[in-house]
């Protein structure tokens, strides 16, 4: 099918963003806070909020690094947990859950109406402590490195383990954990594995992927101080839904190549089920950025046996994109008078870290249709602009190819850390992404999109600017290079209300006197959005998915 380029293109002054989204917000309210974490920890902070969300047909959640908010549908908390008393409540050992476990992931599965999420944490002290968080540019990996160059399933051994190169070290380094929901009431508890990574000092971004029987999650991975490879682990689905649940069918396929499988792998969700690489089998595709090249994605297809254990896996190779290149940092109001109104010392405020070229947010596939989106800069593409864009694309799992894509942006704007989902048919899907400019404080955009599996066409309406910071001049570096903000946003299709919520972030108001908070004064706050759709076009709703028929450039986050 041939491929449909599209954009949204915005050129006009940030005055003049559209609000012209034709589907209404139907609800909106604050979630977790970086207020909330500081009550509950007794003056502690922790930054950013890298939160995840999900809705079931009754109940909100909100996973943030920090902290656990469930709210009903209309906004109202209905309890607040620290990370670590979560996980104990979930039943992981209290002497499992040192510190404070971070980057989560979360998601909801309407085939077992269950929420299923992850967190990490570090590893134990020594040798196997994380990376400095302000890591720099790394190395190439070398052509020694690569794996898996045809797409042939490995089989595992006797074992359960891998051989070979996938065969797990003799340390144990830093733990993850996997949680799912007792029933679709978030309120009714929940229930969590763990697991170590074994063949890295620190497993770093967890993603994670739902798919028909599976359970999948992957970690950068990271030595003492660089990106080195990326690793897999899945498990069945059945097993976490176990009144114990059990990691006894859990793979480690550890330590494999980034210049095969891309940077930030994501493996997709999808409740159907779905035959990929190997006829008569269940398959789940994963896609990373390219670790090696720019305009460029990696796919490969994980193989399970009916009960969704696994059985093999296959690389497929690169998939060529059309908008790429690492955002540079994001801007923010040039307004002095409210930066002197904030904070008397009148400090400059650094550019916001808008993240890099991964694929920051989960995946979704609808029929044969997998959607996804990320942030990149436009003068990396060839544009003389310095602004940051979103894309977003769609790929045929059947053939790896992308069969539509295009881009959201705006010379005015620097736009990041984006998020999509479509809906039940695939012909509507939703951006979620973070915004802002010289003259538009840090906020929380979003654009209603439709796609046409027929003519391969998308199209993306104007941003919406759904929440607008307080802050005009964010700033949380602790002396660094970065100020940091957040990781990434999170945005589900709900086919109950047949509409979608977005989980977001925004800057709260600093506290300019107190010299704890200054100059690193970044407060987040985070927003959750649903939003109604626009009426469908009648001929919009004929055309249907077919569901029946270079560098190693990366940094730990």
């Amino acid at each position: 099918m041939k491929r449909f380029l599209s954009s949204a293109v915005l050129v006009g002054a940030v005055a003049t963003v559209s609000t012209a989204f034709a589907g209404p917000i139907a609800t909106q309210f604050d979630g977790v806070s970086l207020r909330d974490y500081i009550a509950a920890s007794g003056g502690f902070a922790t930054i950013p909020p890298d939160m995840a969300g999900a809705v079931s047909s009754t109940h909100v959640i909100q996973f943030t690094n920090g902290g656990v908010g469930i709210f009903d549908k209309s906004g109202t908390r209905l309890s607040y947990q620290q990370t670590g008393d979560f996980l104990i409540a979930a039943g992981i050992p209290a002497a499992q859950v040192a510190g404070n476990p971070f980057d989560p992931r979360l998601t909801y599965d309407p085939a077992t109406n269950r929420f299923f999420g992850v967190f990490e944490n570090r590893g134990p002290a020594g040798p196997t402590t994380s990376p400095t968080r302000n890591a720099a540019i790394f190395g190439k990996l070398g052509d020694a490195g690569l794996a898996d160059p045809v797409p042939t399933p490995v089989k595992l051994g006797a074992n359960g383990e891998g051989t070979g190169p996938d065969a797990p070290s003799a340390n144990p380094n830093n733990p993850i954990y996997i949680l799912v929901s007792n029933t679709s009431n978030p309120l009714d508890g929940f229930k969590a594995v763990q697991f170590n990574t074994t063949r890295s000092n620190f497993g770093d971004f967890p993603t994670l992927g739902v798919s028909h029987n599976a359970v999948t999650v992957t970690t950068n991975d990271f030595d003492a101080t660089s990106f080195q490879s990326i690793s897999i682990f899945t498990l069945p689905k059945a097993d976490l839904l176990l009144g114990t649940p059990t990691t006894a069918n859990l793979t480690k396929i550890e330590g494999r190549s980034p210049a095969a499988y891309g940077f930030a792998v994501q493996p997709v969700n999808n409740a159907s089920s779905y035959t990929g690489t190997f006829p008569g089998t269940e398959s789940q595709k994963l896609i990373g950025i390219s670790a090696v090249a720019y305009n460029q994605a990696n796919a490969a297809d994980l193989v399970f046996n009916a009960a969704g254990q696994y059985a093999g896996r296959a690389v497929e190779g690169a998939i060529p994109i059309a908008y790429d290149g690492d955002p540079a940092g994001g801007r923010q109001p040039i307004d002095v008078a409210a930066l002197r109104a904030l904070d008397p010392f009148n400090r400059p405020h650094p550019l916001v870290d808008n993240g890099d070229d991964r694929i920051g947010s989960s995946l979704t596939q609808v029929g044969n249709y997998i959607f996804g989106t990320h942030a990149y800069s436009e003068s990396q593409n060839g544009s003389p602009s310095i602004s940051n864009s979103v894309s977003w694309f769609v790929i045929d799992a059947r053939t790896n190819a992308v069969v539509s894509e295009g881009h959201i942006t705006n010379p005015n704007l620097d736009f990041a850390y984006s998020s999509i989902a479509p809906d039940a048919t695939g012909r509507r899907f939703v951006l979620a992404y973070t915004g802002s400019g010289e003259r538009q404080r840090l906020g929380a955009y979003a654009s209603e999109c439709s796609f046409n599996a027929a003519t391969g066409a998308s199209h993306c309406d104007s941003p919406l600017l759904l929440k607008t910071g307080f802050d005009p001049g964010y700033i949380t570096t602790f002396n660094g290079s970065r100020n940091r903000y957040g990781d990434y946003s999170q945005i589900q299709y709900d086919a109950t209300s047949g509409s979608w919520w977005l989980f977001q972030e925004y800057p709260g108001l600093r506290n300019p006197l107190s010299p704890f908070y200054s100059p690193n004064s970044g407060r987040w706050n985070t927003v959750i959005t649903e939003l109604l759709p626009t009426p469908e076009p009648a001929t919009l709703a004929l055309f249907g998915l077919g569901i029946a028929g270079l560098m190693l450039r990366r940094r730990a986050r």
